[in-house]
């Protein structure tokens, strides 16, 4: 971090609660990590990472639970995640980072798709909306090439409305 600060910029760290890299008793099953988040059974980690931010005194973007409707992910509305515990658990970190005094940090939500704005957790929650674009050329056959301005308005429009600033999180493209 202090060499990227050193040059200027801003450090994002990404996020994903997945369950299987705890040792914890009570985590059988990894489609409930929202449920565990909300309980408090992973406070005293969150509590930590917190504590470092603060200690580092410099500024970090914290970008959890990216993409929750996305299926590759337990955390997501597909895995039974509901958009109130999806909220529930963003409000639960973003106080436990406030609890700690962890004012350096800014917290980017990241929507997968229009049905994410159903989990939007509220503008005083949230202090950049970042969006993931990528373009799958010719691996989706219904879609092909689309240009940029093209993905870019269709990422923006659901989310514009919140009124928050927009970072471009994650994009990509494939070569076919």
């Amino acid at each position: 971090i202090d060499r990227s600060t050193q040059a200027g910029l801003v450090n994002m760290i990404t996020w994903e609660p997945w369950l299987t890299a705890f040792r914890h008793g009570s985590v059988m099953d990894p489609d409930s990590c929202m449920l565990h988040v909300t309980r408090g059974d992973f406070d005293a980690y969150i509590k930590a990472w917190a504590r470092a931010v603060v200690r580092s005194r410099k500024p970090i973007l914290v970008r959890p639970m990216h993409e929750l409707g996305n299926p590759w992910y337990a955390w997501s509305s597909p895995h039974g995640n509901s958009p109130k515990i999806q909220i529930d658990a963003w409000r639960h970190i973003v106080s436990i980072f406030r609890e700690q005094g962890a004012r350096n940090a800014a917290f980017v939500w990241t929507p997968y798709d229009v049905m994410d704005t159903l989990s939007w957790p509220g503008r005083e929650w949230v202090d950049w909306v970042g969006l993931d674009i990528f373009n799958y050329g010719n691996m989706e056959s219904e879609n092909g090439w689309v240009d940029f301005k093209r993905l870019l308005e269709h990422h923006l429009e659901p989310v514009k409305h919140f009124g928050k600033p927009v970072i471009l999180a994650e994009v990509g493209t494939t070569r076919y």
